[in-house]
Formats: C-alpha cells, structure tokens, sequence
C-alpha cells in the first residue's frame, strides 16, 4: 500500500464499543482519561485545546449531520456527513509543540449517534508519524485518548480500538454535537485527506407515566415524598426507562414538575394547568433530542365539565419522525356516571382524529397516551380505537406480556399507548413502519425499588420504541 491513501479506521463503538484486529504483529495505541503523559511532558501539554472546545458546542440549525473542520470557532470546510467530506488538512508538529484539528460532528440531536469514524491518511503523512486521537466526553467534561498510533497501525489500514467505554450520552452534547481531537505530536506531519461518518440510529421512547399526584416535599394531601424519591422518579424516567418523551399524570402544579425536572437535566417539559381540577398534564422530553413544535389544549376532552382534564397535544419530531401526540388522563372509577363520562371523552378523541385524519394534506402519525382508567376491550377505548369497523388506532398495549401491569397493586393495565393503525404501527409480518414491532413494555419496578407503591406511584410507566431515520409521510 503507497503513502498516499493510508486509511485510518477509527471505530468509536458507544454503547458497546467493539475491537478491530490488526494485521501484523505490534502493540497498538492506549486509551487514556486525560492526555497522554508524552503529550504534557513535551512542555506542550497547555497547547492542547480545552473541553469542551470554547464557542464550539453550539446547536446547527441543520438536521441532517455535518461534518465540520474547526479553527478557532470557525467552520472553514464542512460536508453533509452521509457522504465523504473531502478536503486537505495538514497538521504539523513543532520541535516542542503539537498541531491539531477539531472536527464537529453535529446536527446530530434529532437523528442518530456516530457509530464509526474513518480518517483517511494523504500522501504528506509521515509513515513514522505519531498521531493521537481523543473523543469529547461530556459526561466527564474532558478528552477521552487514544494514542499514539503507531507506524504498523498508520500502515495497516486499521486501528486496533480498546473500549473507550462511552455510551450516546457521554458523547453528545445536548446541543447535539460529537467532537473528534486529532493530534500530531512535536516532530510528526500528518495530512487528513477526507472523513467519513457512519451514524447509528437510536430509536425513540416514548410512553406514559401516571407519578401519583406529584407534588413538592411538604404539600398536604396525597404524598409527602422525599428529595430521595424525586430522585428516583427521575432515574425511572431517565436511566431505567431512558424515555425521549413521557407523559405525567396528575402533577400538582409547576413548582411540583419543576422540583423533578431538577432531577434530570437535559430534560424540559410542557405544562397546562387549566380548570378546576388538582391533578395536571405534563409532557416531559429530552432537550437534545425532541423537537417541540407546537403545543396546545385540547378543552373538548373535559366534557363540558371542569373538574375533568383536558387533553394536552403535542406536535414533535424526533429525526425524521414526525407526528402528532394526544396525551389525556380520562375520568375515573366504574360506576354507571363515570364509565358515561369516560366514554364521553373517548367519543371527543375520536371527533379529534376525525379534524386530523380529513386534511389530506396532514399528519398521518397519531399516538394517544395517558391514564385511560379503562381496560382494552372497553367501550371507551373501542370508541378510540375503531373507525366505524374499521381499525383506526391500534393500541400497543395489546402486545403486553402476561403479567405487565400498569396497576400491579390491582394486576391490570389501565395506562395506554396507541398508534394510527395504518401509518404508524408496524403489523407482524406487514410493511414495517415506525413503530418497532414489539417493543412496548413495562419494567416490574415494584421489583426493583423498595416500597415503591407507598413511596412513589401505584402506576408503572409503558413505554415504546420508534425509528427515526426515515418517515413515511
């Protein structure tokens, strides 16, 4: 293989972070949590730029992926990053001093996570050259290293890559940009011909979550929870269930969300707070990840009655999945009134998708979600889910496996997520749409968190995964 086109594959595996085999027999680079010793004991080590990059991590207005060449804080070359981006870089190392480039990787927050990055290696690279590369690491705030790469590695054609043990999160910023440090050390020339990036979609999550009355520590009436418990609320909606969007049931009021959301950073959240009722709607979402679009109350869902909960909609896009969300929280309890006014409110869902489904021109992917204090099978959800006899909405939850509950207090689902039949749901052996067939569930948190029904919910979240990459509206 000539100078010219050495190909450097650096694969930067995130969630489980693989290894590639090298031809020949050497001892390949090391990973390191800061800079390499060599690298500071040069009298360079100040020279190395900080994390993250100053004026750097700032959001694109693009979607699609760019791939950047940074100087200073300025972008002086970039390409979209599902094809190669083709230009000249030459870094040169000093007799004491290092040369390095930073490229941003951005407009990533909607889409996807880089899973690979290849660096190909033009003619002006010194086949001794000694060149290190470092992943941002956000989680840590620094530079994760690898390095130095050595001539076999430079000639082989691949880098043999020990786990740099990052997941999407560690990598991404919330303003949804990865940055890759290559550095050429004091001595070394190094020419970068072009850059490829191939992105790992992540699919979205995206469910419903009745906390049980949410309310501040020292607020009267129903539970006076610990700044422990709102910590573990938000490592259920965080970590346990990683949900991009969720909907809450019975939130008190803005202090109340607001005391949680300081819990989970990278999150906001849609609030409405109208009528006469004590438990509100909230719609919880990953910043760095969901686009809000427009939001608003749906009043028809109340009946007429101002004790009862409006819907609250959503119209998002998470990469290129765009779609229109119900969140509502139906009328409870199983007495002759109650199931009248529960079906009331199925009959006005199914009046809005009616407004919805007769612009021929409009959005095709519905989700209704929420606590429908009703059981599948029911008048109120057949009202939801059925066009005359037709299936219009198809609820996720029907693909539960025994034992899941939303209630496990009671051993019944009655938290729900359903999707437009024919344009969001993905049928078994059917066209595959954005739904991922078989994908909703419910974690046993009664197993996992002690006294979890006394200290943080009766209800158990139901959650679902959708794919991004492509829409089909």
């Amino acid at each position: 293989m000539g100078r010219r086109g050495y190909l450097l594959t650096t694969w930067l595996f995130l969630a489980l972070v693989g290894v590639l085999v090298l031809a020949g027999e050497h001892s390949p680079a090391e990973v390191s949590t800061g800079p390499p010793p060599s690298l500071s004991s040069t009298g360079s080590g100040d020279r190395l730029p900080p994390f993250p990059p100053l004026g750097l991590d700032r959001r694109l207005s693009a979607i699609s992926p760019l791939v950047q060449v940074i100087y200073g804080d300025e972008a002086v070359m970039e390409r979209n990053a599902s094809e190669v981006a083709s230009h000249h870089l030459l870094l040169s190392g000093g007799v004491a001093e290092i040369g390095w480039a930073i490229y941003r990787i951005g407009g990533l927050a909607y889409g996807g996570y880089p899973q690979a990055i290849s660096l190909e290696l033009g003619g002006a690279t010194q086949p001794w050259a000694e060149v290190d590369l470092a992943v941002g690491d956000f989680t840590h705030q620094r530079w994760a290293f690898y390095g130095p790469l050595n001539p076999e590695e430079l000639s082989s054609g691949q880098v043999a890559l020990d786990q740099f043990s990052l997941t999407p999160e560690d990598v991404v910023s919330p303003n949804g940009n990865a940055f890759l440090l290559v550095v050429a050390r004091p001595g070394a020339a190094v020419e970068i011909a072009r850059v490829r990036v191939e992105l790992k979609e992540v699919p979205a999550r995206i469910g419903t979550y009745n906390i049980e009355w949410l309310e501040r520590p020292g607020m009267r009436g129903g539970y006076e929870r610990s700044e422990e418990d709102f910590y573990e609320l938000a490592r259920i909606i965080a970590s346990d269930y990683g949900f991009d969007l969720v909907g809450i049931a019975e939130v008190v009021d803005q202090e109340s969300l607001n005391r949680l959301l300081t819990y989970l950073p990278g999150y906001d959240a849609v609030f409405i707070a109208s009528g006469r009722e004590s438990q509100h709607l909230a719609l919880i979402y990953r910043t760095g990840r969901v686009e809000i679009l427009n939001a608003y109350e749906e009043d028809a869902i109340r009946i007429g009655n101002p004790f009862l909960r409006p819907g609250l909609v959503v119209e998002a896009r998470i990469g290129n999945f765009d779609f229109k969300l119900m969140m509502v929280h139906l009328k409870a309890l199983f007495d002759s009134s109650s199931k009248a006014k529960r079906l009331q409110q199925a009959q006005e869902i199914n009046s809005w998708l009616d407004q919805q489904f007769a612009d021929p021109s409009g959005e095709r992917d519905f989700i209704v979600l929420g606590d429908m204090n009703d059981f599948l099978g029911s008048p109120p959800l057949e009202e939801i889910r059925l066009e005359g006899r037709a299936e219009r909405m198809h609820f996720l939850t029907e693909e539960l496996e025994p034992g899941d509950y939303s209630t496990p207090e009671y051993e019944s689902t009655v938290d729900h997520i359903a999707v437009s039949a024919d344009y969001t749901y993905s049928p078994p052996g059917g066209p595959e749409r954005e739904y991922i067939s078989g994908s909703v569930d419910i974690l046993p948190l009664v197993d996992i968190y002690p006294n979890y029904i006394l200290r943080l919910s009766d209800h158990q979240p139901v959650v679902a995964a959708f794919r991004v990459a492509v829409d089909d509206d």
